[in-house]
């Protein structure tokens, strides 16, 4: 692989991890944002599920203090006020109760709002309606002795009931954003060390392998030049030496010759003589030259080639 293909594969490989951890950031953020805001309300319910508790206990003893000093007038609007009040948090509360997830806590929400004369809007409707009729003319002895059992035994012990489910109604949800960001940052690191392993370090290798073999092969090229340059001054030595051992006696040799060929064999053998010994000479100067050279010029490739490996 080459190192354009390199760099591109890199940058696709790096383009495709930071895409995975975008996505999977964005889809984290987006799951948080829906699981908190499912259980936005949660806190408020339970808010309004205490206040109706508290409501019912008001009521009571505004009911209560109608023969008191207080004013007729002002006693029936809190009275009024407190029973309008605590219906509609019922009526706010079961609706809140339908729109559980189905589960335990739901399932026992509905029994405890919805049971036939003794669920808490049985309940409810019941002790309203009694606190609304000691509006005409005060409430009977037992009126008041009914709303009392109402206040502070059945009733209370169901409302009581309905806060301890909505809290821990709350408490799962707060578990289950908190098992949700679990699961992110698993799924994030899970991201980033599969990204570790089949992508950066593969990457990495390759990177390793062709930074050696751009390191291998620039060597070649420098051991290749510098056999280049040793050839060339090789050669210019070779023909220096020929030049100092071998025309300069052959160009002796040929004066010899010439001068025996020009002289009368039987009355010059020593001129022949010595233009035979000088050819003779200047040949074996250029055989032993020539293959000196061959075996230089034959050793040097294998010796490069044994560097490039």
């Amino acid at each position: 692989m080459t190192l354009p293909q390199l760099r591109r594969r890199y940058l696709v490989s790096y383009g495709i991890a930071i895409g995975l951890i975008f996505i999977v950031s964005v889809f984290a953020h987006l799951a948080t944002l829906h699981a908190v805001s499912h259980e936005r309300g949660t806190a408020e319910i339970v808010n309004v599920s205490g206040k109706q508790r508290m409501l019912s206990q008001r009521l009571l003893a505004l009911v209560e203090t109608q023969s008191g000093q207080r004013a007729q007038e002002q006693n029936n609007a809190l009275i009024r006020a407190t029973a309008d009040e605590l219906e509609t948090a019922n009526v706010r509360l079961q609706a809140q109760a339908e729109a559980i997830s189905s589960g335990d806590v739901r399932d026992e929400l509905m029994v405890l709002f919805n049971e036939p004369e003794a669920g808490i809007t049985a309940l409810i409707s019941e002790y309203v309606g009694i606190a609304r009729s000691s509006l005409e003319g005060g409430a009977s002895v037992e009126q008041r002795q009914r709303m009392e059992d109402l206040a502070l035994g059945e009733m209370f012990v169901k409302l009581h009931h309905a806060v301890a489910l909505f809290e821990e109604h709350a408490e799962l949800g707060l578990n289950r954003i908190s098992r949700i960001q679990l699961f992110q940052v698993a799924l994030i690191l899970l991201i980033l060390a599969g990204e570790a392993v089949f992508i950066f370090r593969p990457l990495l290798n390759k990177t390793v392998a062709a930074m050696q073999t751009e390191q291998e092969t620039r060597q070649i090229a420098e051991d290749a030049l510098r056999f280049q340059t040793e050839t060339l001054a090789s050669k210019s030595r070779f023909l220096e030496q020929m030049k100092t051992t071998f025309f300069t006696p052959l160009a002796e040799a040929q004066e010899k010759l010439e001068l025996a060929v020009s002289s009368d064999a039987d009355k010059s053998p020593e001129l022949v003589r010595d233009a035979k010994d000088a050819v003779t000479f200047a040949a074996k100067r250029a055989v032993s030259l020539t293959r000196s050279y061959e075996t230089t010029s034959h050793n040097a490739p294998q010796a490069l080639s044994a560097t490039g490996k």
